[in-house]
């Protein structure tokens, strides 16, 4: 009785407070590995062994620089997400890996520029009763221009955190992440993941942003959702300076099941609040803002 009085009352504070969680998950995405952070996949129910390769494709058009003299840019990339998942007796094991190829056109400053990101994660998570439970993750990142040597770019970040599940239907992780940079202090970050599933149909998440779903089939065939998130992009340019590329996006996503085992996600969306910085030994040389843009992109899921 205490229990459901308890989830009635939080699932009430959680309408209230929805906007604050939001912003607040956003802060995770400063870290190293935004946009591929196993982290982001923490309240995945696992099953006994699961790997899963998650290719996408990704193309942010074109937008000007707020500074007319400095022309346009846009972007696309393609990008390999793997991970395997075991479930051991004491709680869940997740491995992962992560490759993008990433292309600029910068018209009027570098001209086109190669960039090349290499990522490696680990997620633990364990139940220490029926409501308690724990997280642990690190992850190391590679991520530089093809005229750069990738081991000079090397970045990383420790995590942890406690979770707490009101029900089968209800959890909430809070934690901190120690995160390094290229050309950058280290900084510590918040996390907040939320994992709410509404009903039969709605579920909201909260990590590197807010996503909200909608079951468009009621059985996980076809699927809905809309979301927002902060990315930040870092690369190596030379042996002691970086590009940073930051933005915000909105985006609306579609994704169809055929099987099991194998979907697709179609999603557009815009990029905006976006800026550009090149730092170098720490101290920060240039810093342009960029015009909002359209997002279009499509990823193919498999589990085996």
């Amino acid at each position: 009785m205490r229990k459901n009085m308890v989830y009635h009352q939080i699932k009430k504070a959680l309408f209230s407070s929805l906007g604050l969680l939001a912003m607040a998950g956003l802060a995770l995405a400063d870290d190293t590995t935004s946009g591929y952070s196993g982290l982001e996949t923490m309240q995945q129910v696992a099953v006994t062994n699961l790997f899963q390769v998650n290719p996408g494709f990704t193309y942010v058009g074109e937008s000007d620089f707020n500074n007319g003299r400095l022309g346009n840019v846009s972007m696309w990339g393609f990008d390999v997400p793997a991970s395997y998942t075991i479930k051991l007796a004491p709680g869940d094991l997740r491995l992962s890996a992560f490759y993008e190829y990433s292309e600029y056109d910068l018209s009027r400053l570098a001209g086109t520029q190669d960039f090349n990101t290499l990522a490696f994660n680990t997620l633990w998570k364990s139940m220490v009763n029926d409501d308690w439970g724990y997280f642990l993750y690190g992850a190391v990142s590679l991520s530089a221009a093809k005229s750069a040597e990738l081991d000079s770019s090397l970045t990383g970040i420790g995590a942890g955190g406690v979770q707490y599940v009101w029900s089968k239907d209800l959890s909430l992780g809070l934690g901190a992440a120690v995160a390094t940079y290229l050309e950058e202090d280290p900084s510590v970050l918040p996390i907040i993941a939320l994992n709410w599933q509404i009903n039969d149909r709605w579920n909201l998440t909260t990590l590197n942003g807010a996503t909200i779903s909608y079951d468009f089939s009621g059985d996980k065939t076809f699927l809905v959702d809309l979301g927002a998130k902060y990315q930040r992009r870092e690369y190596r340019l030379g042996s002691n300076s970086s590009l940073y590329d930051r933005q915000f996006t909105v985006e609306l996503g579609a994704t169809y099941n055929i099987t099991p085992n194998v979907g697709i996600r179609g999603f557009a969306g815009v990029a905006t609040g976006r800026n550009f910085q090149i730092r170098q030994d720490n101290v920060k040389i240039a810093d342009q803002d960029v015009n909002a843009a359209p997002i279009v992109g499509v990823r193919a899921m498999f589990s085996f």
